[in-house]
């Protein structure tokens, strides 16, 4: 009896020392703010829209491309609903309304318009998935915008670093005479380069090109390969700037929509020589792929 009064009481002790414990703090995960174009990203008026991509096996370059298709299809519609009610506010007030050849017109301006679309921000979140911000071209919605300022929001400033070479001398991607060679001039965003984000600078026409390493293979191919494709897409966007003038040009001198239009839309004229440059080249130490930033001079 003796000792079974003793273990109630020393249960009884100890039991009232566990609950008096305060329990543990629950682990507050910060919630990742996200650049406000993400979710508004025709604040201001602009002909803009986002498209995303999570982390792709086959790399950056192949992420980018479905991050831009994706905020393309959603700049196409974006543009034909607004094209469509710039033409039906100027039929309207003459009494008249769009036929149904002006609306098929309206839908090839609208897709000529998203292919001249251009990269103006991007943003890498914290789980991998990429963000591209893409707008319309001003010289090509501009006669459709007479009477309309556009008034977007100016991009913010990036909380830049400057480079530090050590990190790739570390990496081993190569050996240290290759790596050394690599002088990337550009201060960095969230790890990589503030030309990756935003290409398109100081009215200059920009394309980057990503080539992953291959297993064997040497840095001259690598870096080859990202130029290669960093003047490839130069070279695109100038073939569909040549294409939609023809074509735009086509469907406004033939259609009843050109009257509804500035004259210059009709004039637009694009040079065909193109003098290309490589403003900057990077390579991630993390995974050794290699960036390369191109201009048009």
């Amino acid at each position: 009896m003796r000792y079974c009064f003793a273990a109630i009481l020393t249960m009884l002790i100890f039991g009232g020392c566990v609950s008096s414990t305060p329990a543990p703090k629950k682990t507050v995960v910060k919630q990742e703010v996200l650049p406000g174009w993400v979710l508004h990203p025709q604040s201001g008026g602009a002909l803009r829209a986002v498209g995303s991509s999570p982390v792709n096996f086959q790399g950056t370059y192949i992420q980018r491309l479905e991050a831009m298709a994706d905020a393309r299809d959603k700049l196409s519609h974006a543009i034909k609903v607004y094209i469509t009610s710039v033409f039906e506010s100027r039929l309207e007030a003459n009494g008249n309304e769009l036929t149904h050849e002006s609306r098929k017109s309206i839908t090839e301006l609208s897709n000529i318009i998203m292919k001249e679309s251009y990269q103006v921000d991007a943003y890498v979140a914290n789980d991998g998935r990429l963000y591209v911000l893409v707008e319309a071209s001003d010289s090509t919605i501009a006669p459709l915008l007479k009477g309309v300022k556009n008034t977007a929001e100016p991009l913010k400033a990036f909380k830049t670093t400057p480079y530090n070479p050590q990190a790739l001398r570390e990496s081993r991607c190569y050996d240290t005479d290759t790596l050394n060679s690599i002088n990337t001039v550009s201060r960095l965003y969230r790890g990589r380069p503030v030309w990756f984000y935003r290409p398109n600078q100081n009215g200059t026409i920009g394309s980057i090109g990503i080539a992953e390493k291959e297993e064997g293979g040497s840095y001259l191919r690598q870096k080859h390969t990202a130029e290669s494709l960093a003047r490839s897409d130069l070279a695109k966007r100038m073939r569909i700037k040549i294409d939609s003038s023809h074509k735009m040009t086509k469907i406004l001198q033939h259609g009843e929509l050109g009257s509804l239009l500035d004259k210059e839309m009709h004039t637009k004229s694009i040079s065909k020589v193109m003098h290309t440059e490589i403003k900057d080249i990077w390579m991630d130490p993390k995974n050794c792929e290699l960036y390369v930033w191109m201009v048009k001079k």
